[in-house]
């Protein structure tokens, strides 16, 4: 993967459950657009994580590089520092998550889930409160 497509998946979690995207009421391209205005800055906000988390395995440009996710990772260190609406979220999905964290799949499918979960609830209640503020044709 690029840093792009990283950076891409990054400002995608922030609406993976977002009914006004998910019901086409959000432009298609709103996080490449995002990442693509923000970029550089993108790029230092995540500049001290990175080096810690993946490496590049070819490097034609900083913008263009191929990433890999460093296999010396802890994936259960940093599951105990996740917040715990987070974890209870990944629980409700998938009880036995904490105890399959080699299975990367599994894993991957809980986050989503349990991520799409939490920005649903809050987007739902926007959504509500903007229908109760505005009315439903302006909202």
């Amino acid at each position: 993967f690029t840093l792009e497509q990283l950076f891409i998946q990054i400002v995608s979690l922030s609406y993976c459950g977002d009914n006004r995207h998910r019901f086409y009421g959000e432009d298609v391209n709103k996080f490449e657009k995002i990442v693509h205005g923000s970029y550089d800055a993108l790029l230092q906000l995540y500049e001290t994580l990175l080096p810690y988390y993946i490496e590049c395995v070819d490097t034609e440009s900083q913008s263009e590089c191929r990433c890999r996710v460093k296999n010396e990772i802890d994936i259960r260190f940093l599951c105990q520092r996740l917040p715990e609406n987070l974890v209870h979220e990944m629980i409700r999905y998938d009880a036995d998550i904490l105890q399959q964290l080699d299975d990367s799949a599994r894993v991957h499918a809980c986050v989503q889930y349990a991520l799409c979960a939490i920005v649903s609830s809050s987007s739902w209640t926007q959504t509500v409160k903007g229908v109760v503020s505005a009315g439903v044709l302006n909202s």
